[in-house]
């Protein structure tokens, strides 16, 4: 019998994923795929492994944010959304998107407890632009590159959508069946830390001012 053929994710490159620093003097990637018609990011929190799943129509709410509501000059501006799952709609994360004072664009990631990852959109050292004769900002360059990230996303998906979309039948519950997390890392779907002690995940409150 043949072994079914693996999923490829297309987004594995480089130029979808902005880096954070995650503490003890580690960075991290951020992870982008397509798992269960969700843009899954993946990221490390708290030395745990987070997969945190968007729906497109969420997607395109930060995208038409990101076009619409901001410009390069902003500074202190973003978008959270806080993500639940289950019958229950139990919240197990955040994704975000904004710029910081610096003017340093980036994707925030947090889990139930409350930690937050940075994911920067800052310039490579292997490229320089002038523009005019006169040397272009980190902050001109943040803003840039994410216009560049989500044309980039958008190009992808399409090909991405086509070759790996899941029918709602591939999608529902089989028991017996690999459950699994998404493609990015090992770990729950919407992988939260849970407190010691037991019981469940701790609400998240995302409705007052949000710092990353």
């Amino acid at each position: 019998m043949s072994q079914p053929q693996k999923q490829r994710n297309l987004f594995d490159d480089g130029v979808f994923k902005p880096m954070a620093d995650i503490g003890q003097g580690k960075s991290m990637r951020l992870r982008l795929g397509l798992w269960q018609n969700n843009l899954q990011f993946s990221t490390k929190i708290n030395d745990q492994y987070a997969n945190l799943n968007l729906p497109l129509s969420e997607f395109g709410v930060f995208e038409n944010w990101f076009k619409n509501d901001v410009d390069k000059t902003s500074r202190n501006k973003n978008l959270a959304a806080t993500l639940r799952k289950g019958r229950d709609n139990q919240a197990y994360g955040m994704l975000a998107l904004g710029v910081g004072e610096d003017g340093i664009w980036y994707i925030g990631c947090a889990d139930t407890a409350g930690t937050r990852v940075k994911h920067r959109f800052v310039p490579s050292v292997k490229f320089s632009y002038v523009n005019d004769g006169a040397p272009v900002t980190d902050a001109e360059m943040s803003y840039r590159l994410v216009c560049s990230w989500f044309k980039n996303v958008r190009s992808i998906l399409a090909v991405s959508w086509a070759e790996n979309y899941k029918t709602p039948d591939e999608m529902a519950y089989k028991p017996g069946g690999n459950g699994g997390g998404g493609n990015s890392y090992p770990s729950n779907n919407g992988n939260y830390n849970r407190p010691q002690g037991g019981g469940g995940a701790p609400s998240l409150d995302f409705d007052n001012d949000i710092q990353f």
